[in-house]
Order: C-alpha cells, then structure tokens, then sequence
C-alpha cells in the first residue's frame, strides 16, 4: 500500500488520514502495512521515519524488540541482522561512525591489531596475505601523501571468493566489513549478505527499486552475494531480470567505490563464466581470493576447537578414528568435500552418538561425560537403514 515514491511525511499524512476513516477490522492491516514502510525508510535514513517509530514504538510493540533503536527491526531480516543495523544506529548515534577524511592516519599497530581476527582463522594463508597487502598499501600511500610524493587516486576493493562450501568465505567477508572499518577503509563496516533472489524483482522496475534499496543498506559496508553467478543466466530470455541487476551494481560499485566493497562469492568455474559473461564488471573488481579445501590436519584443528570450546575430550582411539575418517572421505569425495561447515555438522552428530552411549551406560561422572571415545565416531556410510551416519556435507 506504502510503497509510492512519495516522501515520508507524505505518507504519514495519507496514512493518518485513512486511521480515521477506515472501520477497526480494516486498520490493523493498514497499521501494519505503514509499519513496514516506515521502517524500510528508516533503514535507508530518512530521520523523520526513524523519529515516528520511537515515538509509536508503544502502540505497534508487537512489531519491535526492546532495543532502544528498535525502529531497525524487520520481522522478515534474520535476527542477527537486525541487531547489526541497531549497533550501527548505537555508534551513528554516540558520532562514532566518522567520514574516513577525519580518520586519524592508519599505523602498523593498528593493522596487526584489526587483523588479528583474521589471523585467527584455521588455514587461509593466501587469502589472509592479500587482506594484508590491501592494509599495507594503504598505510604506504599515506605515507607518501605526508611526503608530498604522488599517490593513487582511491581505488575500488571489489572482490571475487572463489571455493567449495563450507571453506570460509562469508566468515572472512564478515571480518573484512570489521577490519576495513577499523582501518578508515569503510565508513560502517557492517555485512549485507544477499543472493539472486533478494536482488531480482518478477516485473520490470521491481529490480531496479530492490538494487537501490540493498545499496543504499550495504553503503559503507560489504555486500556479499553468494552464487554471485546465477544473477546471469544464459539459458534465460533476454528479458532476465538478473542482467538488471548486474547493471546497477556496476554503476554504484564505481560511483561509491571509496565506501563500498561488493564480494561476488561463487565456485570457480561458475565465477569464470559469470565475469566473462560482462567485461565491464570484471574490470572493476581487482581482487581476487580462492578459497582451498582444507586439509586433514586443519579439519581435526577445528574439530579439536570445538570440542575445547565445548568441554569434550577425545580419547586416542577416538583422535585416530577420526583422523582415517576425514583421510578416507578426502580421498573418495575430493573438491566435494564439506570443509569446515561439514566439520561442525559431524561435531554435532559425534555429540549424539556420544550422548546415546552415555545414556545407555547411565553415566553421570564429570569427567566421562566429557569423554569422546572411538565408537562415538561415525567409522562408515549410511546403510539402508540409516544406523550408521556418513560424514555430513553441509
């Protein structure tokens, strides 16, 4: 009902004109509907929006959390999200959000200190060098701007993340968002994660209004969209809303290119295909990071993580169970292995073999309900019957 291109006041105007006028079976779905819009443009800053929601937080609570900035809400966003957008609205309000131009100059210190997040993570090398370079040269061109020596105009940090599922690729971008932010890069330093279906519309014009929409969201931030490829699709009519979509973010990617970074996330022969399909959109992004299937030894790393950030031991039987487990499945399965996010899921599948057993035996000491022993370990593939659980792939 809200969703003319009419100011917000406007709006507000329409909409308490039609609360006096329409019966009380009628004005829920109008509240309602009012509701969404206002806090569509609350998102996007429009302050007289964001005013009228803290002021009738009481009257549609129902729609809201308890947050002070709680006009951030959206009970379609993932509840992560929302408290994202309400932490950035905290800092934009204690003026901790700054234009990068006031940003005191970017050290060594400050580098190692905003990656080490990053440095954190199990494997990686390749792509946690580049990160690096990217900070390495900035504080290089300060540098030489101080010196009075020639430096490169501001350049775009568009990527592309290239591997199987499961190997890091929407962690790293989440950090990048924090890192970049620390180091005057990007404004906000929050992550918009979309794919095609929160970016493509069903009717000409729907697309357009969604990309500005998601923009706007994502400016002085990341977005991230995951199997980026499938925005273009050969096999569709020309009138594939997708190359639609394509087309605005080449035009803002360069329009905002100081305070955006656009990760296109995808397997590798698919991210080939799509950045062949659109030379304008390849030339525009500078980096790019192939993310490696792990080995056996960084799975077992993370394995053991979880079971220390969990309060669970293995035994030595269970550790070399494991280990040929994880040897047997890289071997047969090769790219199709499930990596770290498969690592968790058979985490999660050893704790409920783990918890049958200790049931059975009746066991309630401290120290065994810890225990992880060798046939808590899911040694082969499911039979017909489906007692015996394969490695998870997702």
């Amino acid at each position: 009902m809200f969703t003319i291109n009419i100011s917000f006041k406007d709006a507000l105007t329409c909409f308490e004109t039609l609360s006096h006028i329409k019966p009380d079976e009628e004005l829920q779905s109008i509240e309602s509907e009012f509701v969404k819009y206002a806090q569509k443009r609350a998102r996007v800053g429009d302050s007289a929006a964001q005013t009228w929601l803290k002021d009738n937080t009481v009257i549609f609570e129902e729609d809201f959390t308890d947050s002070p900035l709680c006009y951030f809400v959206d009970k379609e966003r993932p509840a992560e999200k929302d408290a994202e957008l309400a932490e950035l609205a905290k800092r934009e309000a204690r003026g901790e959000i700054k234009d990068k131009k006031e940003l005191p100059p970017l050290t060594k210190e400050q580098i190692e200190e905003a990656l080490r997040p990053l440095e954190e993570l199990i494997g990686l090398g390749g792509v946690k060098q580049h990160i690096r370079r990217i900070l390495e040269t900035r504080l290089i061109d300060q540098r030489r701007e101080k010196a009075g020596l020639k430096t490169m105009s501001a350049s775009a940090n568009h990527m592309v993340f290239t591997g199987s599922p499961g190997t890091g690729k929407t962690t790293v971008a989440r950090l990048i968002a924090g890192i970049f932010r620390e180091t005057g890069l990007l404004s906000r330093g929050h992550l918009t994660e979309v794919s095609r279906g929160d970016l493509v519309g069903e009717y000409i014009g729907q697309t357009e209004q969604i990309m500005k929409d998601v923009l706007q969201d994502a400016k002085g931030g990341v977005l991230f969209i995951d199997e980026a490829h499938a925005l273009h699709r050969v096999f569709y009519a020309t009138t594939d809303f997708g190359v639609e979509a394509i087309n605005a973010l080449i035009k803002y990617m360069e329009d905002n290119r100081d305070d955006l970074i656009i990760i296109f996330a995808g397997y590798e022969d698919h991210m080939g295909s799509f950045l062949r399909s659109n030379p304008g959109l390849k030339s525009r992004i500078p980096h790019h990071l192939h993310f490696d299937d792990m080995k056996e030894d960084q799975l077992m790393t993370i394995f053991k993580s979880l079971c220390q950030e969990h309060d669970y031991n293995l035994d030595e039987k269970a550790e070399k169970a494991l280990l040929l487990l994880m040897k047997d499945f890289k071997r047969k399965e090769g790219s199709e292995f499930p990596n770290a996010r498969g690592v968790r899921n058979l985490f999660e599948e050893v704790i409920r073999r783990q918890s049958e057993r200790l049931l059975k035996q009746d066991i309630e000491e401290a120290e065994q309900l810890k225990l992880i022993e060798e046939e808590d370990i899911p040694l082969k593939k499911p039979s017909s019957d489906g007692n015996v659980v394969r490695l998870p792939r997702n």
